[in-house]
């Protein structure tokens, strides 16, 4: 199981705006959705260890 650590950060009011939209449109929380979004532009970009399919 991974372990979570809680963190916070502070975004423009459009930010925020943007980020509940999306989120709802993608039938998710924006929690959830930022960490969707966050995990994957950093497996992308090398920082994060793609996980292996199936």
């Amino acid at each position: 199981m991974t372990s979570m650590v809680t963190f916070s950060v502070r975004i423009e009011k459009e930010v925020k705006d943007a980020l509940d939209k999306a989120a709802e449109d993608d039938d998710r929380k924006p929690t959830a959705y930022l960490r969707l979004m966050l995990t994957r532009h950093l497996q992308e970009t090398g920082y994060l260890p793609k996980k292996k399919k199936g």
